[in-house]
């Protein structure tokens, strides 16, 4: 069929579909989280895409912390919205995001955050023969205008701070910062153990344009990652058909060729 790359998730929300020492096993592979089911997904589709000529690309969805209406069980090791609930994005009032049928997320302003899905990632990649590390939800998460996510405690001192904001940045030009700093720096860490590791990430369909968009929306502004050299491939989340009058699949595609340039691939 002349595929060439298998892109395979192996973290939902702060679980693993490969053997992990920082994260719980997903409950998709026994229907229980944290139960060993005796094999290895990542292992076997690395194997397997490899003999058909296949590259595989691992998966992550980056900053959700857990989805459901209750808190995960008690696992060994502890699934991290059990670990660190301080960890959580917060509203514009101080209150931690609620859980509910969606993913409730990590606070990309918290430096520990970055660093500790720096350190997942690093073991995937250190472990696995994969060809790519894709980051899915390398945002911060939906309603964040509306509810003011994340005047976390810790982001707001730091925004406050010389230390935290040397550039005095506006709090949404902050924000922003927030996660390009943790691409570039998981980019780093990534292309240090493996240089050929490809680095890719999923960006919300409109870069700027639509009312539901990257940069204003969920503060990723995926063009600065590619003005910085940080991203290998681009898979924009074009959910748009052709004869949309304003946002139609063509015109976002071409924006997004003028935003990143052409000599980046572009996935739609």
């Amino acid at each position: 069929a002349n595929f060439n790359v298998v892109f395979f998730q192996v973290r939902g929300n702060g679980d693993a579909l490969y053997t992990s020492k920082y994260e719980p096993w997903s409950a998709f592979l026994s229907g229980e989280l944290g139960k060993n089911p005796g094999w290895d997904p990542l292992a076997f589709a690395v194997e397997a895409a490899h003999q058909n000529g296949l590259e595989l690309h691992a998966w992550i969805n980056t900053f959700p912390a857990w989805r459901g209406t209750t808190p995960p069980p008690i696992t060994r090791p502890l699934q991290p919205y059990r670990a660190h609930p301080d960890w959580l994005v917060c509203d514009d009032t101080g209150q931690p995001m609620p859980l509910s049928e969606h993913y409730v997320s990590f606070s990309p302003g918290i430096p520990a955050v970055r660093d500790y899905i720096i350190k997942v990632v690093s073991d995937i990649v250190s472990r696995y023969d994969i060809d790519g590390l894709h980051f899915d939800y390398i945002r911060y998460p939906e309603g964040s205008q509306a509810h003011g996510y994340s005047h976390d405690p810790i982001s707001r001192a730091r925004f406050k701070s010389p230390d935290g904001n040397p550039l005095n940045l506006n709090w949404a030009d902050w924000q922003r910062e927030q996660v390009t700093e943790f691409i570039a720096k998981a980019y780093d860490r990534i292309t240090t153990i493996k240089p050929w590791v490809k680095v890719s990430v999923a960006a919300i369909g409109s870069y700027q344009s639509a009312e539901w968009n990257g940069y204003h929306s969920v503060f990723q502004d995926v063009r600065r990652w590619s003005e910085i050299g940080k991203i290998d491939l681009l898979i924009p989340m074009t959910y748009y058909a052709r004869n949309q009058s304003e946002y139609s699949f063509p015109k976002v595609i071409k924006d997004w060729k003028s935003k990143i340039g052409r000599e980046r691939p572009l996935l739609p």
